[in-house]
């Protein structure tokens, strides 16, 4: 059974980034420069904005891929500070309970969290 990593993800995402300006990347892709910037367009198209974009400022870019299980809520994205990729993050939850402590249902606890790991990020990188 394959298994795929979170870092397996992100080192795509990287990966497809390089290969936008070096065809060398892109070709250990089996791709070129254009498909990759075209896969980066395509995921910069996303609609469902609950989890990474959710606590970022409006009209942040944001490259990625959602994930949705039975007991889990993961997302996967390049983060851009304007037009410059500012970071790569993925977060996958998993086994999340149906319902915390609190009430406050399991997924909705999981996409909540997943935003606000991002904005910690974003906060600590785009001033560097």
């Amino acid at each position: 059974m394959n298994v795929t990593t979170p870092a397996d993800v992100g080192l795509l995402l990287e990966l497809i980034l390089q290969g936008t300006g070096d065809p060398a990347v892109a070709a250990r892709l089996g791709s070129t420069r254009e498909l990759c910037q075209l896969g980066l367009d395509i995921l910069s198209w996303q609609k469902l904005r609950n989890r990474l974009p959710s606590w970022l400022p409006s009209g942040t870019k944001v490259a990625h891929k959602t994930g949705t299980g039975v007991r889990n809520q993961n997302d996967a994205g390049i983060i851009y500070l304007g037009d410059r990729p500012l970071f790569i993050l993925t977060v996958y939850t998993e086994h999340l309970p149906e319902e915390l402590p609190n009430g406050l249902p399991g997924h909705t606890a999981a996409v909540q969290l997943i935003g606000r790991v991002c904005r910690t990020c974003y906060d600590a990188l785009r001033y560097q």
